[in-house]
């Protein structure tokens, strides 16, 4: 999703969307391979090609217009940058303003979301939502955004005559990401995120489809022939991990946040002075007026109702996360999510975090204090850590958080987990990521399933490790698992071809 420091940003825009399975393009062996010098006995493999270089296949900037405008729709997105003198996008209230969704009213704001950028959400930098409008739109765009070092931007326009959403992915480059030495990965998290960039790139999700920003494998899971669609997780009365005035977690939430911006004006284009007004059930009733509420749609399945009764009967709940809380409810449709069931209804495996609060309590107020020590200038830049660093990050809250599998699992349940989202029957068989088939394995050849072999042994930091370590991180121990899982499937076919 350059010239910059190899940080999250090159991560998400390597794998990521959104996001959503075993990594982009072709599976077959990278010429010129080589082994590193390996600090693991495990990824010993490299195709000396870094997770920098992911975007050296994509047009930058007004380049990256040729190919959105290529074929016309009527959406406001497509009218709006596919004319004679498109806007030359600086800012995010500019973007907004271009596509005509200025009302900050129509905004909600998540601390926990199941997005492309999903690893990186925090209640310190919440991904937020502006949309068009409350009520049936035939004209719809919805803009998510949240600060952090992806510097990515996920749009969908409606075109009002085929009634045919279409996904967008924008990217936006600051200015010191173009210079020799990067940014300090802490202004991606300030107000200076928001503005002054130096070139804007868009995306349709035509061209991401073979690779792992793919938009498709949750909002149109179904296939090439299925309807896409919008998602909101937690679609229903409390709106778990929403900024909500009317919800305890809701508001709980956004004193967390509130405290740590003290000195700031704004947060995803929406004034600080608005946020105590905010309201999940706006971007509930947005989804629901353009038909795509219910569990058919892939949403409303985290029952933030019967979860926030089973979490809050633990101390503390929902104000700190300090002790351990459970949920039966949460456990069982956890479960489901990471088992892959309905993967054509749902898509990816993103499933919401079980408690109102994924920050670790222990580290929050030192999060926070570095925020407002900047904003006061008394620390530099480079002093501001990245602010999504606060989350939970033990083994156990990195498997509950859905960056890392269950424990326990088989290798045909690994094979789900890690690879199934993006590599299924159900998703577009014309393209080169089609090649490896975890639904099915003996579609594959048995040079197939080596290369995937392979691709499980590159070192953490390759373009072409399976999976991407920050769509899921397996263990030393679970990566073995799957090894051997599919070389003994390999073995089973004899000399099959």
């Amino acid at each position: 999703s350059l010239s910059f420091n190899l940080n999250v940003k090159v991560i998400f825009l390597c794998l990521l969307l959104f996001s959503l399975g075993c990594s982009e393009g072709n599976i077959e062996q990278a010429s010129g391979s080589t082994s590193k010098a390996p600090t693991s006995q495990i990824h010993i493999y490299s195709s000396g090609t870094e997770l920098i270089d992911a975007l050296t296949v994509l047009p930058r900037g007004t380049q990256s217009l040729v190919e959105v405008c290529k074929v016309k729709n009527n959406s406001r997105l497509w009218t709006t940058f596919c004319n004679s003198s498109p806007p030359n996008i600086t800012s995010l209230r500019q973007l907004f303003a271009a596509l005509g969704v200025t009302d900050e009213s129509n905004t909600s704001c998540t601390t926990n979301s199941v997005s492309l950028v999903r690893n990186g959400t925090s209640v310190l930098n919440p991904r937020c939502i502006r949309f068009s409008s409350r009520s049936a739109d035939s004209d719809l765009v919805a803009v998510g955004f949240q600060r952090d070092e992806t510097t990515l931007v996920e749009i969908v326009a409606k075109d009002p005559l085929t009634k045919k959403l279409h996904f967008y992915l924008g990217d936006f480059e600051l200015a010191c990401e173009q210079s020799e030495s990067g940014c300090p990965k802490g202004v991606f998290f300030t107000e200076a995120a928001e503005s002054n960039w130096a070139r804007f790139s868009l995306y349709e999700d035509k061209i991401l489809r073979n690779t792992a920003l793919d938009c498709t494998t949750c909002h149109q899971p179904g296939g090439l022939n299925a309807p896409k669609r919008l998602i909101m997780a937690e679609m229903e009365f409390p709106w778990t991990h929403w900024f909500d005035k009317g919800t305890d977690c809701g508001q709980s939430l956004l004193e967390d946040f509130n405290k740590a911006h003290i000195g700031e004006s704004f947060y995803a284009g929406t004034a600080l002075s608005k946020f105590s007004t905010l309201e999940a059930f706006t971007l509930d009733s947005f989804i629901a007026a353009n038909g795509f509420s219910g569990r058919s749609n892939g949403n409303n399945y985290f029952d933030s109702l019967q979860i926030e009764i089973e979490v809050n009967t633990t101390a503390g709940q929902p104000q700190t996360n300090i002790n351990q809380s459970h949920s039966d409810t949460w456990t069982a449709e956890y479960n489901r999510r990471n088992a892959l069931l309905a993967l054509d209804v749902f898509g990816g495996t993103g499933f919401p975090y079980r408690d109102c609060k994924q920050s670790d309590p222990l580290k929050i107020d030192h999060f926070s204090q570095k925020l407002i020590q900047f904003n006061k200038g008394q620390i530099a830049i480079d002093q501001l850590p990245p602010l999504n660093e606060v989350n939970l990050s033990s083994e156990q809250a990195l498997r509950e958080r859905g960056l890392m599998a269950p424990t326990g699992l088989t290798g045909p349940a690994l094979l789900k987990r890690a690879c199934l989202a993006c590599h299924n029957n159900h998703l577009d068989q014309t393209i080169s990521r089609a090649n490896f088939n975890a639904q099915n394995l003996a579609k594959n050849t048995k040079d197939q399933i080596n290369n995937a072999i392979y691709r499980l042994r590159m070192v953490k930091s390759d373009l072409w490790l399976m999976p991407p370590k920050h769509y899921l991180d397996l263990s030393e121990e679970e990566v073995l698992t799957l090894i051997n899982y599919l070389k003994a499937f390999n073995s089973s076919r004899g000399h099959e071809e």
